[in-house]
């Protein structure tokens, strides 16, 4: 009778002396493998000679994969076996079959796919909340403010590219359409980057509010900006003034 050894670990696990006999087995050794007297009776015959030789005191801790079945069987399992020596009659080895490997890397991955889903689509989210304030922000950034029955004035904040234009036009139209001013002013002092691209947009943004009727005036314009515009052919009959205040007071 072969003693039961109190593992730590819910795998196959057995003590062994040099000749491979072996002195206790653990309770998942003997479900696996039945109980045996000697190692030979659950190594499959090709894993003789392999066992005889890494199995043994002199090899100190070693890892070996071995070809294990249960008496009387057929059924053939590789598994790793980690083996290591107290002393010449005492010898530890625990078994991990290939296939309880497999099954816990298979596991290891599918947990592992399920969080990179969470994770992206928490990342989707996230870009998608971020382009809604984007948009939002691009289209509050030309807000319409009524300086007199006849003033309206359009500030212009951040960024002049195409997105922002296109996120502000049908805002400034709407105004434009709906308001009793006649002279509007847009204001770029608050612009801090062009691209030739936006500059195109506004381009057709004041050629529709023309056909409209109304008058555009330009203010705030920095140089580098002043070129860009010089280069687009804008639309003539627009004013410019260097600052808000002095195209204020003109208009007034």
């Amino acid at each position: 009778m072969i003693s039961r050894l109190d593992s730590l670990y819910p795998l196959p696990a057995y003590i062994i002396d040099e000749n491979l006999d072996i002195q206790e087995a653990s309770a998942e050794a003997i479900e696996m493998f039945g109980e045996s007297v000697s190692l030979f009776n659950i190594l499959e015959r090709g894993s003789h000679d392999k066992a005889k030789k890494w199995l043994h005191p002199d090899q100190g801790k070693v890892k070996v994969e071995l070809n294990l079945h249960q008496p009387e069987s057929s059924t053939i399992t590789l598994a790793d076996c980690y083996a290591g020596w107290k002393n010449e009659h005492h010898g530890e080895i625990l078994v991990i079959t290939k296939n309880q490997d497999t099954a816990v890397i298979s596991s290891q991955l599918k947990d592992l796919r399920t969080r990179l889903q969470d994770t992206d689509i928490k990342l989707l989210q996230e870009k998608e909340h971020a382009e809604a304030l984007l948009k939002e922000n691009n289209r509050l950034s030309a807000p319409f403010i009524k300086v007199t029955e006849d003033i309206g004035l359009i500030p212009i904040f951040g960024t002049l590219n195409e997105e922002k234009v296109a996120a502000v036009q049908e805002r400034i139209l709407h105004h434009v359409y709906h308001t009793d001013a006649s002279q509007l002013i847009f204001d770029f002092t608050a612009v801090n980057d062009v691209t030739i691209e936006g500059l195109s947009q506004f381009k057709a943004l004041f050629q529709t509010i023309k056909i409209l009727g109304k008058h555009i005036n330009i203010t705030g314009i920095k140089p580098d900006l002043a070129k860009q515009l010089h280069h687009l052919n804008l639309p003539l009959h627009m004013t410019y003034q260097s600052s808000l205040a002095h195209m204020i007071r003109k208009l007034i």
